[in-house]
């Protein structure tokens, strides 16, 4: 999920006998950045954070005790928050109005039919 890298690789050769030879190869190769395992090893300090637009960042996790406003939580002693319903999102009169029907109108359609 992180993506992969370029590794500029050195390889050395070296052969004996009646007439020994010796190489050096360079190859670049493509490596995932980290792969599951490697991320199930990562201490517990630390997280990687998607930031969409950017490269993934491994970084320190925050800890919440610390933070200004825990106060205001349950983990901080503050009271549970409870959502209450905000009502009508549309405030005024509606564009279309759908009356619904009344007994008169139900009697004059039943004399029609």
């Amino acid at each position: 999920m992180l993506g992969k890298a370029t590794i500029d690789m050195k390889t050395h050769g070296e052969t004996h006998g009646k007439s020994g030879s010796y190489s050096t190869n360079f190859q670049i190769s493509g490596r995932e950045l980290l792969t599951p395992d490697e991320v199930r090893a990562l201490d517990n300090r630390y997280c990687i954070l998607f930031i969409r637009g950017t490269p993934p960042v491994l970084d320190q996790k925050y800890e919440l005790m610390d933070h200004p406003a825990i106060r205001y939580t349950v983990d901080g002693g503050g009271p549970p928050y409870i959502h209450h319903s905000a009502g009508p999102v549309f405030q005024g009169r509606p564009l279309f109005y759908i009356e619904e029907p009344s007994a008169a109108d139900e009697k004059k359609e039943e004399l029609q039919l």
